[in-house]
């Protein structure tokens, strides 16, 4: 066989690119490896053996696969609204009735589900977010290894229609807001979205004691970050291609543009017509039964004010059973995550000031802000727009509504909440700084000493979208990089081998011109390391980074898989796109005094620990989460202020926007070959191959072997394809490649 997991639920040995397994990536063998892009091929370095061979999982986890990719919603349906409290509590309540289905857990919970889909006629997108919730957070289907299925697998993200393939559309020749679809319409970034609000439900989790109960202690402050340094990097990429940065949304703005859903996901989800904003009340067209779903603009602003307020004033309103009211103080501590808490409206039972006190954040006063603006805008073309079939937009559900443009002027305005409580309150830069330790040099470059890029900077490059992933005109990646800390200790007793030094290493980026908004700063990674001499030069690749997604797993028998591998940043995408002649970037380093809560399955930043407290008792985007206290009232450059704390380290770099696929070391001119398609590389593949494979691609296709020729060369290249088959010879990979080096002829 040439591809190990075509009889295996689990296909994730294909998962760097765009392929993963769902929230549980399972495969044997956790596998340390490093992506290089060579002659237009994703590469993968393996760097020890690896065992490819996946255990066949029980019959359930196809079940599970079945389930998600069936039961469509149907017209007589009402469009499911996954931000309505009504939708919530329904939710709640079947979230319980799953638990409680039966005595066979999961098998019995499954078959619940499909019952009060085929016989109560419950919303399918209800119920399978339901399922998605119960399967991520059960102790049992996490021993299990049961995960929720990619998206790429899920009815609502297919469609009825063949969507031929065609030559991708550079970003180059569109315009506007246009031009960013690449990453809007992603694969990874939009399954990296649905899987964190997956892990992380605003309407909680219901145990099987009927107990609602958030995922982690700190959830409000990681909403309101996560979503910030999405903002941060949207902007970075409106700055490589000379656009304006994004303006917070206001209730009264119109929107000039629209937005119609990739052809894949209009059976699912209708368009949003342009020259448009929110109604005042309501859409004239909604059904008189939904209408006070959607609140007035008018009550939007109210709430809207009321948390301004409040967060001016430093506490929120509280309210019990009978009616009394009181006062929740906002410490510096709390605040940010308090206000998260009340932005996007957790459940109420999850507004709890203490757990059994009765008192709750007075929701008549704050409302439900990031919820019901979601649904204000998907409201905007109902039955207005292309299609009276699909008569809510993209925004009413995390599984697309990062690909309407509106998504990030609704967020940038959200992100104005956390940002008050940033320039609230302030800290002080050498409060965590580790005793006697100075960062001496910062680096970040390619990983590859041959390189071609020029000196101090990193490529990136757009390549062919998956339009079978639903991703439009193309796809943002980047050449392999690394991070070069070299940090010294000062003691009159340097740390040793046998009493090492530990502390968190932060790194982060930011344009060079944004260098003074602390929102601007970009995540990158955090580490705790243990110095055992002098002098150390700490190497940190890229594939490690902590907020990158995590997409393999060690996984061996009778363990318990983490369910959250998918939450993370997309690797791809991890470096803003620049620009051709190159974009100026600021890199940036800080050492403190903590360590971090180590897993090494899933990216902390974003998706924390398991079942654990957040793994970093710093602020998350420390220390970008407070104003410095050097710079109140002043205008003081951050280049000077770092100059004067020796634990921290700023340098520049640039990042190159390449025109064309990126090549590694070897560049130089295409060789002239004969081999093509017909005459050559189509025989390279069996038809046992073509049927196996048909999962992902069509291997007896040109266009789809072109389009995943980067992993097919990795994997045979590598020989770790075909699996318990002669590997292939060196001439006929040699071959492969020369066929991919000449353009696919």
């Amino acid at each position: 066989r040439l591809f190990p997991c075509c009889d295996s639920a689990c296909k994730s040995i294909w998962s760097h690119s765009k392929e993963t397994a769902g929230p549980s990536c399972q495969c044997n063998r956790l596998i340390q490896y490093s992506a290089i892009i060579e002659q237009h091929a994703m590469e993968i370095i393996v760097t020890e053996e690896v065992d490819f061979g996946i255990e066949i999982l029980s019959k359930t986890q196809p079940d599970i696969n079945n389930f998600f990719s069936g039961f469509p919603q149907q017209d007589h349906h009402p469009q499911f609204r996954e931000f309505s409290e009504k939708n919530t509590t329904e939710m709640s309540k079947l979230l319980l009735e799953l638990y409680m289905s039966g005595t066979d857990g999961v098998e019995s919970a499954i078959a619940y589900a499909k019952k009060v889909i085929t016989e109560n006629h419950l919303n399918p997108i209800l119920v399978k977010i339901a399922l998605a919730i119960y399967l991520t957070h059960s102790p049992e289907a996490q021993k299990r290894g049961l995960v929720v299925p990619p998206l790429k697998h899920h009815s609502e993200f297919r469609t009825t229609k063949k969507i031929p393939l065609s030559n991708p559309v550079s970003p180059d020749t569109l315009n506007g807001y246009n031009i960013l679809s690449y990453f809007r319409e992603d694969y990874e970034f939009n399954d990296h979205h649905y899987h964190w609000h997956i892990v992380y439900p605003y309407a909680g989790i219901v145990r099987d004691d009927g107990k609602i109960t958030r995922t982690i202690e700190r959830q409000g402050e990681l909403f309101l970050y996560m979503h910030s340094q999405m903002i941060a990097r949207y902007n970075a990429e409106l700055l490589s291609w000379d656009l304006n940065l994004l303006h917070a949304w206001g209730y009264d703005d119109i929107l000039t543009f629209g937005y119609t859903p990739v052809p894949g996901m209009r059976d699912q989800f209708g368009a949003r017509p342009p020259f448009q904003g929110w109604y005042e009340d309501h859409s004239p067209h909604l059904p008189e039964n939904e209408r006070d779903d959607f609140p007035p603009r008018n009550t939007m602003i109210e709430w809207k004010n009321n948390v301004i307020q409040s967060i001016n004033q430093g506490f929120f309103v509280t309210k019990k059973k009978d009616g009394s009211r009181g006062k929740l103080q906002l410490t510096p501590e709390i605040a940010c995550n308090w206000v998260g808490i009340v932005v996007e409206a957790e459940n109420h039972p999850l507004q709890e000031v203490e757990p059994g006190s009765g008192e709750y954040i007075d929701q008549e006063l704050y409302g439900s802000i990031h919820n019901l603006g979601h649904d204000k805008f998907a409201e905007i073309g109902y039955l207005e727009y292309t299609s009276d079939t699909n008569p809510m937009g993209v925004m009413i559900s995390n599984i697309g509504s990062p690909r309407d443009p509106c998504f990030w002027l609704w967020h940038r305005h959200i992100d104005d909440f956390r940002q008050m409580v940033v320039q609230k309150y302030s800290h002080n830069l050498n409060e965590f700084k580790p005793d006697n330790l100075k960062i001496l040099d910062l680096k970040i470059s390619p990983k590859n000493p041959g390189s071609t890029t020029p000196q101090g900077g990193i490529a990136t490059f757009l390549e062919p979208p998956d339009l079978e992933l639903n991703e439009a005109n193309a796809e943002l990646n980047h050449e392999p990089y690394k991070w070069e800390i070299t940090v010294e200790s000062t003691s009159l007793n340097p740390p040793e081998p046998t009493n090492p030094q530990y502390f968190t290493v932060r790194l982060f980026i930011a344009p060079a011109e944004l260098i003074q908004d602390q929102r601007s700063w970009i995540e990158m990674d955090k580490f705790t390391h243990g110095i055992t001499s002098a002098q150390e030069t700490l190497t940190r690749k890229d594939v490690e980074s902590s907020v990158a997604r995590r997409v393999k797993l060690d996984v061996k028998p009778g363990e318990q898989p983490s369910s959250w591998c998918l939450c993370g940043w997309p690797q791809s995408m991890m470096l803003p796109i620049g620009k051709p002649g190159g974009a100026p970037y600021v890199a940036f380093a800080m050492l403190t005094d903590d360590q971090l809560s180590h897993d090494k399955t899933q990216s902390i930043s974003f998706c924390g620990v398991k079942d654990q407290k957040y793994p970093d008792p710093r602020g998350m985007g420390y220390p970008f989460n407070k104003t410095w206290d050097v710079r109140i009232n002043s205008t003081v450059p951050v280049r000077e202020i770092i100059k004067n704390h020796p634990h921290t380290k700023i340098s520049d770099f640039t990042i190159y926007r390449s025109t064309e696929l990126y090549q590694g070391a070897t560049g130089g001119d295409k060789p002239p070959t004969g081999v093509t398609w017909q005459n050559t590389i189509k025989g390279f593949f069996t038809e046992h191959e073509v049927q196996c494979m048909l999962w992902k691609f069509n291997l007896a296709d040109k266009n789809s072997v072109q389009l995943h020729a980067g992993e097919i060369y990795a994997a045979v290249k590598s020989h770790t394809m075909p699996k318990g088959e002669t590997p292939w010879s060196d001439e006929k990979v040699a071959t492969f490649n020369t066929w991919m080096e000449s353009d696919f002829p």
